[in-house]
């Protein structure tokens, strides 16, 4: 086992540096148009309904295909002792995963609701 210090480090590649150019003494960034936020759009009856339709089928979908969490990953053959396993397979992370994408969806749908409510 190597140690820390024993590691076989590749030499740093030293490569030539561009000088850093001089600084514009106008006072305008690169960033100033970016930094207006645009006044926030009308939706339109037709982009609500639309987005209304994609996100009712996707809560549909998600509520009709229910995750098993696969709790066999976590027996060993030889009873007390735990293997290594990727993070994505343990079952505490399947389950949080799975709230994630209701938690998604429940913002996409109250924001969808602020936004018809907005317009009426």
């Amino acid at each position: 086992m190597w140690e820390l210090g024993e590691l076989p480090l590749p030499a740093p590649k030293s490569s030539p540096r561009l000088p850093t150019p001089p600084l514009d003494a106008s006072g305008l960034s690169d960033t100033d148009e970016s930094d207006i936020e645009p006044s926030p759009k009308v939706p339109s009856v037709r982009s609500l309904k639309t987005e209304t339709k994609a996100l009712y089928r996707e809560v549909i979908k998600f509520s009709s295909t229910p995750r098993v969490v696969d709790l066999s990953a976590t027996k060993t053959g030889d009873g007390n002792t735990k293997a290594w396993m990727p993070k994505k397979k343990t079952p505490t992370y399947q389950v949080l995963e799975r709230k994630a994408q209701a938690e998604r969806l429940n913002r996409r749908v109250q924001g969808l609701l602020e936004r018809t409510n907005a317009m009426i």
